[in-house]
């Protein structure tokens, strides 16, 4: 029927997107659910870049450091440029595919001396928004030679061995154990290949981080252009002096021996090459973008038919990731409504996937006070996760974190529990309630009032009538999962408010559905 159409409509794009309206419901209910061309449409999108609308800001200095006509702290203009992409911006599953992307290929400011350089942070996250739906091995090359991330992962200026002094081993090790292959032998289908005494097999040793390391040697920043910080982090890295190059033969993970007297680039495109043709990456990388958009548990027969597509889109092309993630949505365990039911299936949410639902269900939008421009306070502190805020290359959260109780024995996992706490689960309420109720207040943002606020419009018919407003929230919010005993209570909650105030029945019951498991979870 029409309203089980929805249901399964605003389910999906709970999955691939930011978060989505009543409009965005009906439209896709009415095609008759084809997610296929859902996706399509969205591949075809032109992908809206963040260094580029950071440009249209008012700005009256864009070399940096700029004079703004709002006061946003420094550190912070990277992220009112992620706020507006991903509550504004129209090219959502690219911008959702990005955000998953940017918890694998980590670029944190944690101990950064250089936070509040927009456009270095802003040219390394369009590289994950480019290569969204493009090929892994292209993401991974500029990856490697962005100088924002030799700076971070400290293999600029990298050299061969002088003495005492060896090639810095950080990229080495991170471009294995967490970009590509990680740390263990894994079958096609995610799960563990083991030795013949049942232990686990290390993909690679300390011998082969040396090795790695040589061949991330000779990498500088490109030349200082004087419309950059000094010094250039915005451009990709290039060799300037070949004699930095570590020329001897390397040994890589897989046994491939590069030879000696190559010269940087070359080494680099093979070692590369290795990583991204390596059997293990193909699972490694659809496991975790798997957990991103629908389960923290996948069975191993979903890990195994994404990890195909990876191999092979279907037109021998390795690494396509948006047949990947097209892959990832289309898949049985993501779209048929008996695996909601299933033990172990679905996922806790990211508070922040949360906010930013709350924040397009009811089309929060920036006004001329604020200068089009979204200046959230970082919120690392009540979410425990924020945009550019991720504690080390490890993410805000590991792949593998089993929290103690049911979900450990159950031999479970669930990523997101890492972040939620005590503190956490009451400041993200405190949050939420000051997004619901004053919109951009003090609460969640700063700028120049009038603030904007969320869009009840949709809801005030349904004020005096509790019960049909929480079935309105139900669809909007909780793809009608939400357990009939929670209805209840929100609905009394909410008719102990007088009728004729509106405005604080649908806030009042907005903000419950907001702290509800079922709003909390992914089913």
């Amino acid at each position: 029927n029409t309203l089980q159409r929805k249901a399964l409509a605003a389910r999906f794009l709970k999955q691939a997107t930011f978060g989505h309206s009543m409009d965005d419901i009906d439209a896709l209910a009415e095609t008759d659910l084809d997610f296929a061309a859902w996706i399509d449409d969205e591949l075809a999108k032109p992908a809206e870049y963040h260094l580029a609308h950071y440009l249209t800001y008012p700005l009256s200095n864009l070399t940096y450091p700029p004079t703004w006509e709002i006061p946003v702290p420094r550190g912070l203009v990277k992220s009112c440029v992620w706020w507006d992409k991903v509550i504004l911006g129209e090219d959502q599953l690219r911008q959702r595919i990005a955000w998953a992307l940017s918890q694998i290929f980590v670029l944190g400011d944690a101990g950064s001396n250089a936070r509040g350089y927009p456009k270095q942070w802003l040219t390394y996250y369009d590289i994950l928004v480019r290569n969204a739906f493009g090929n892994f091995r292209d993401l991974l090359q500029e990856v490697t030679l962005s100088g924002k991330m030799g700076y971070y992962l400290t293999y600029v200026n990298n050299e061969k061995a002088r003495g005492y002094q060896l090639p810095d081993e950080n990229y080495a090790r991170e471009v294995m154990q967490v970009f590509t292959i990680g740390l263990w032998l894994l079958n096609n289908d995610g799960t563990l290949i083991l030795d013949d005494d049942g232990n686990a097999i290390p993909t690679y040793d300390n011998f082969h981080i040396a090795e790695l390391a040589k061949v991330f040697t000779g990498l500088q920043y490109e030349f200082y252009k004087g419309i950059y910080h000094r010094p250039n982090r915005v451009d990709p890295m290039i060799v300037r002096n070949e004699n930095r190059h570590d020329k001897t033969a390397k040994e890589l993970v897989d046994g491939t021996i590069l030879p000696g007297g190559r010269d940087t680039m070359v080494d680099i495109t093979e070692a590369l090459d290795v990583l991204f043709n390596h059997p293990n990456t193909p699972p490694f990388i659809s496991f975790r973008l798997i957990q991103r958009f629908v389960s923290s548990n996948p069975s191993p027969q979903f890990v195994e038919r994404v990890s195909h597509v990876f191999i092979d889109n279907g037109e021998g092309v390795r690494g396509d990731l948006g047949a990947v993630i097209k892959a990832i949505l289309l898949d049985p365990e993501a779209r048929d409504a008996g695996y909601m039911v299933e033990q172990g299936r679905g996922k806790l949410r990211e508070p922040i996937l949360k906010f930013t639902q709350l924040c397009r269900a009811f089309k929060l939008r920036s006004n001329a006070a604020n200068k089009n421009i979204f200046w959230f306070r970082s919120l690392i502190e009540e979410f425990g996760m924020a945009p550019y805020n991720a504690p080390d290359v490890f993410n805000f959260y590991l792949p593998t974190y089993v929290p103690h109780g049911d979900i450990q024995d159950h031999g479970l996992v669930a990523p997101e529990f890492q972040i939620l706490d005590d503190s956490t689960g009451l400041t993200t309420f405190h949050i939420f309630r000051g997004l619901i109720e004053e919109g951009m207040g003090g609460t969640v943002a700063a700028g120049y009032p009038p603030r904007p606020t969320l869009d009840y419009s949709g809801e005030w018919a349904l004020a005096k009538d509790a019960p049909a407003l929480i079935d309105h929230l139900d669809l909007l919010l909780t793809h009608q999962t939400m357990a009939q005993n929670t209805k209840d209570i929100i609905i009394e909650a909410v008719e102990a408010i007088p009728s004729f105030f509106a405005k604080a029945r649908v806030q009042r019951a907005v903000l419950l559905v907001s702290i509800s498991p079922e709003f909390a979870t992914l089913e």
